[in-house]
């Protein structure tokens, strides 16, 4: 088996955490475009972006809770520098702008603001609950 740094870092993980298991599963599509003969440089789309919390086994269709809305695509450049002139006049003049995204971090937010909803239901209810 060829050994590498990833894959020393994955088995002592793993054999530090024995009890370590899934409980978000993240699934796309992505389109992957690259620059010709810059391979630093390259964008990706990535759409049908789902999560779920249950089922997270990859061996599972494809299926769970959208992160964003229906038609939309996330894009993604990825660059070892700057980014080539042609790509910031094109986001400039169609008014695209540099963020932070998370699909990760979406799912969270989604999964827990269920949570808050479903404690506030019980709450009034008058059922008992602890932490």
């Amino acid at each position: 088996m060829d050994r590498n740094q990833i894959t020393n870092e994955i088995e002592f993980f793993l054999r530090r955490y024995p009890l370590l298991m899934p409980q978000v599963l993240i699934t796309y599509n992505r389109e992957a475009f690259f620059e010709n003969g810059n391979s630093d440089f390259r964008i990706t789309f990535d759409d049908n972006i789902l999560w779920r919390d249950y089922d997270v086994s990859l061996c599972k269709d494809i299926y769970g809770n959208g992160i964003l809305q229906p038609g939309m695509n996330l894009m993604e450049v990825k660059t070892a520098g700057a980014l080539p002139l042609w790509l910031v006049g094109f986001l400039s003049e169609n008014g695209i702008f540099k963020t932070s995204f998370s699909k990760y971090g979406n799912a969270y937010v989604q999964i827990y603001s269920g949570l808050i909803k479903e404690i506030n239901a019980n709450l009034y209810k008058g059922e008992l609950l602890y932490a």
